[in-house]
């Protein structure tokens, strides 16, 4: 899984040439979501339901064989208290939202990508990144809507 493209068009055709699949969803100068694989991908979703405003290539669902995958680059948000705060947790309430439906699917589900700030499991150091108040906010912010969804999944 690959984030944070940043660029109107993906390299398809140099990872087939590598012997990979892929399937990407991109965006100029911002975003952008791709899987590669070395087996044949279904892409089943290339937005996150819930906004048919929303045209930030943040989200691909895809299925590899019998495992659907989540590829997902979340909402900087920064600062806390300004409209792109409000996108990020709304963002993050259509995804606790979808997953669950996907949770309640047969088929086993991946979910990676950029979750900035991450959670705690993911062994990033909280004490050294958390230096300022709008840090410390964004940091609770999310993980309070993380915290459902790891236990979901």
């Amino acid at each position: 899984m690959l984030q944070e493209l940043k660029g109107a068009e993906f390299p398809a055709l140099h990872f087939k040439e590598l012997g990979y699949e892929s399937v990407a969803v991109a965006q100029k100068a911002y975003n952008g979501v791709a899987i590669l694989s070395r087996h044949p991908i279904l892409t089943v979703s290339t937005t996150l339901a819930g906004d048919d405003a929303d045209s930030h290539a943040r989200y691909l669902e895809a299925v590899i064989g019998d495992l659907k995958i989540v590829n997902i680059y979340l909402p900087n948000g920064n600062p806390p208290g300004s409209d792109n705060f409000a996108y990020k947790l709304a963002w993050m309430d259509r995804l606790h939202r979808h997953l669950q439906k996907l949770a309640a699917e047969k088929m086993p589900v991946v979910v990676g990508g950029e979750f900035a700030p991450g959670h705690r499991i993911d062994g990033w150091d909280v004490a050294a990144y958390v230096t300022s108040l709008t840090t410390t906010v964004d940091v609770i912010s999310c993980r309070t809507q993380l915290a459902p969804l790891l236990g979901q999944m």
